[in-house]
């Protein structure tokens, strides 16, 4: 049978385990939720990234310090038993410190790689090496303070590891490979690449394993590995900078004024990219002249827009009015024309050549 002197014993432990409880609830609830709200409000990013770090993890300290609380005020525990919690409370703090660690660092690489590459989203090959980085030093913390030796656990990793690496070639090469092509920095998130075997379209993220592309034709992703993309021809259309030079090839009668094509041609050029607010900086459409075709003067448009991707209505636009402003002008782009010249004597097979006598020559042969 329970006695109250057992139950009154108990109650203090009790109430401050809950009350530490409680006031993780209410800091979570109230405190920290307004901090993260204020935190969106400011203009300065890192504030924001500490609060969406703590997220969850002051309940866990309230709660910590009032078993921590509730342990002290305990009289009857074994010293064996009161160790061992003691040391699972301090494991459980670290481990929250190092969740809170692990994220600041990822939202920290997300940041850096917004500012570095024009504020595109960072990779998230790089996001989880710094979290996994963190995470195993929190570990080893850990480990140390519950006693077990770091050192004999690191060795038997380090063997291990060597049987694992053989085991995971591709794996690995496609890890490498990923720390490469973002460390080479000629690939980012949002550059747009066409690879050397047709693929083509932006790249949305660069993963431990594979890198995704966001194809231009139907928004579907294509899943290439790293060590593919790395030893692949890519040409990147985003690089040394995203401004794309738009080129038309034309072709216009040989009775036609050149110089009024030219200017007709340049002045639809500029009210398209004026009127789709695609042109770049103070740069200027370009009319080359460029070779005497077969039945046209040919000649090639080279309008600059902001980014690869806007040369398709770009181009689109360009060619229903320019071909419209032509008619106007009475400018024709003539079909093409082959001109034959036929010996004399020629005849179609089947037909007798003619004669001064009106008839057949005999034994004449057919073409």
């Amino acid at each position: 049978m329970i006695e109250v002197g057992d139950l009154t014993r108990w109650i203090l432990p009790a109430a401050l385990f809950v009350g530490g409880c409680v006031l993780g609830v209410l800091s979570e609830t109230i405190l920290v939720a307004r901090l993260r709200k204020k935190a969106r409000q400011t203009g300065w990013r890192w504030d924001e990234a500490v609060m969406d770090s703590l997220r969850g993890m002051t309940f866990v300290w309230f709660a910590s310090a009032g078993a921590y609380g509730a342990l002290l005020s305990v009289s009857q525990l074994g010293s064996g038993l009161e160790t061992t919690i003691r040391k699972a409370l301090v494991a459980i703090v670290f481990l929250s410190l190092t969740v809170v660690a692990a994220r600041a660092s990822a939202r920290g690489v997300e940041m850096w790689a917004r500012r570095k590459s024009g504020g595109v989203p960072s990779t998230s090959l790089l996001q989880n090496v710094a979290r996994i980085l963190v995470f195993v030093l929190g570990l080893f913390l850990v480990l140390q303070n519950l006693g077990i030796e770091v050192t004999p656990l690191v060795t038997g990793l380090g063997i291990g590891g060597l049987a694992v690496a053989l085991a995971l070639q591709d794996t690995l090469s496609n890890l490498f490979s990923g720390f490469q092509i973002i460390l080479a920095r000629q690939v980012r998130s949002g550059d747009f690449v066409l690879l050397s075997s047709g693929e083509e379209g932006y790249v949305t993220d660069i993963q431990w394993r594979n890198t995704t592309i966001r194809s231009r034709i139907d928004d579907h992703e294509i899943i290439v590995p790293n060590a593919t993309l790395a030893n692949s021809i890519l040409t990147n259309y985003a690089r040394p900078a995203h401004p794309y030079w738009v080129r038309v090839e034309v072709g216009v009668a040989y009775d036609s004024d050149l110089q009024q094509v030219e200017d007709v041609t340049l002045e639809v050029a500029s009210e398209v990219l004026e009127e789709l607010e695609v042109g770049y900086g103070d740069d200027e459409p370009i009319v080359r002249y460029q070779a005497f075709g077969d039945s046209s003067i040919g000649f090639v448009v080279r309008m600059r827009v902001k980014d690869w991707g806007e040369q398709f209505r770009v181009r689109h636009a360009f060619i229903k009015r320019l071909h419209a402003r032509y008619g106007e002008e009475g400018i024709e782009i003539p079909f093409p024309i082959r001109t034959l010249y036929a010996p004399r004597g020629f005849r179609v097979r089947g037909e007798d050549p003619p004669t001064p006598e009106g008839g057949g020559a005999e034994g004449a042969g057919d073409v």
